[in-house]
C-alpha cells in the first residue's frame, strides 16, 4: 500500500481498504486514490460522476465516497428510475397520489445514487437539474453521486442529456478502469475475492498465492493458474471475476489445496 495513501483508510469503508492494496500505476485508478486521499483529509460534499464499464466497481466507490462526505450513518438511497417517466417522476420527487416518502426526501443529509444516470428520462433529468440548482448538496441537499457505463459527454453533444444535468454532477469525475488494462492487480484481487467467496459459503479455509503463504492458509494458488487469470480478457470485469473463482474453488478444486490451471481453464468454460 502506498504510504502516501493510508490516511485516507481510517474510519472509511471496506471498498477504500480493498482499492488501497491495488496497483495506482494506472492513470485513471492513480487519480481515484488521490481523491479519496483529498476528501478523507478534507471533506467537502459535492456531486460526483463514475465512469466505467459494468463490473468495474462503481457502486462500491459510490459508497465509500458517500463514507467520506456524510458518514456511514447518513442515507445513502439508490435509485433506478428508469423506463416511464410518470413513474421515475413519482419515486423521485413524490409525484401524484404515493403516499410512499420521495426518493429525494429520504435522501436528505446524504447521497443520492443513479445507478446508470444515462438512462434517465428527459422529464426526470429537467427536475432533477432544478432540484440541484435549487438546493445544492453542500446546503443541506442531498449530493448526488451517478453512475454510467457511456460516454455522457457525447450524449450532451447530441443532445440526448442535459447540459446543465451533466455540469451539476459532473463535479468530480472518476473513472474505473477495467481488469483487463490491470493485470497487475489480478493476482492481489484473486485473493480477497476467493477468500470472500469461501467465506459467504461457510467454507473454513483460506486462500494465499504459492510462496507467499503464512502457514495460517489451506489453498495456495498455483503460478499456472495466476498465469491463466491473468491472460484472460475479464469482459465482465471483478464481477466475472467473482463468479469465475467461485465456481472454481466451489466446484473444481474440491477438497484439494491448490488451485490450478485446469481448474481456472475449467471455470473459466462456465
Amino acid at each position: 500500500m502506498p504510504a502516501r495513501h493510508e490516511g485516507a483508510v481510517s474510519g472509511a469503508s471496506r471498498w477504500i481498504r480493498t482499492i488501497l492494496r491495488c496497483d495506482s500505476s494506472h492513470p485513471d485508478l492513480a487519480n481515484v486514490l488521490d481523491v479519496i486521499e483529498r476528501l478523507g483529509g478534507r471533506p467537502y460534499r459535492t456531486n460526483v460522476l463514475l465512469r466505467g464499464e459494468a463490473g468495474t466497481g462503481k457502486e462500491g466507490l459510490a459508497r465509500a465516497l458517500h463514507a467520506l462526505m456524510h458518514g456511514s450513518r447518513a442515507p445513502f438511497v439508490e435509485v433506478h428510475a428508469v423506463g416511464r417517466a410518470d413513474r421515475a417522476l413519482a419515486e423521485l420527487f413524490g409525484a401524484g397520489s404515493r403516499p410512499k416518502k420521495a426518493l429525494v426526501d429520504r435522501a436528505e443529509g446524504g447521497t443520492l445514487f443513479f445507478d446508470e444516470v444515462a438512462d434517465l428520462p428527459g422529464e426526470v433529468q429537467f427536475r432533477l437539474a432544478e432540484l440541484l440548482r435549487a438546493r445544492p448538496g453542500a446546503q443541506g441537499g442531498p449530493t448526488v453521486v451517478a453512475c454510467t457505463e457511456r460516454d455522457l459527454g457525447a450524449m450532451v453533444q447530441e443532445r440526448r442529456f442535459r447540459h446543465d444535468l451533466y455540469h451539476r454532477i459532473a463535479r468530480i469525475v472518476l473513472a474505473l478502469p477495467p481488469l483487463r488494462e490491470r493485470p497487475g492487480d489480478v493476482r492481489r484481487t484473486v485473493i480477497w475475492i476467493g477468500n470472500r467467496v469461501l467465506g459467504r459459503h461457510g467454507d473454513p479455509r483460506t486462500l494465499e498465492v504459492a510462496g507467499d503463504r503464512t502457514g495460517d492458509a489451506t489453498i495456495a494458488v498455483t503460478p499456472g493458474a495466476i498465469e491463466a487469470l491473468c491472460a484472460h480478457s475479464w469482459p465482465g470485469n471483478f464481477r466475472e471475476l467473482e463468479a469465475v473463482l467461485e465456481r472454481a474453488l466451489l466446484l473444481y478444486l474440491g477438497d484439494g489445496d491448490e488451485l490450478e490451471a485446469s481448474h481456472v481453464g475449467r471455470a473459466l468454460g462456465g
